[in-house]
């Protein structure tokens, strides 16, 4: 019995690990690149769920990040003149910490957002 245990506090350990190293839950703004002075990113929230912040023509709605915590494909819609597009988009996690994530799309684009308090 004592070994299940031993076994079974490893395991959480492990979980519990791997659960905060990925912790992205929040909200996560960068300065506007020709407006520094305003703010604009996306909040992720558990079960996968997404949302814009300050982006009314780009609607977040979920995310899914690896289990090794190196990408994220984030999907929403594009509503902009007259008319609605989907759209999934992938990117590495260059790093994450408790205050910083730095997203690499496929083209090399790439954006440092800052969690929010």
């Amino acid at each position: 019995m004592k070994k299940i245990l031993i076994i079974l506090s490893f395991i959480c350990v492990g979980a519990c690990e791997k659960q905060h190293k990925c912790n992205i839950i929040g909200k996560w703004t960068a300065p506007v690149p020709t407006m520094p002075e305003i703010y604009q990113g996306i909040e992720f929230m558990p079960k996968g769920r997404a949302s814009s912040i300050n982006m009314a023509t780009l609607e977040y709605d979920k995310y899914k990040i690896s289990s090794d915590c190196l990408a994220i494909t984030i999907s929403g819609r594009s509503i902009g003149n007259g008319q609605t597009i989907n759209f999934t988009e992938n990117y590495n996690i260059e790093y994450l910490n408790t205050e910083k994530i730095k997203l690499t799309g496929d083209g090399g684009y790439s954006i440092t957002y800052t969690r929010q308090k």
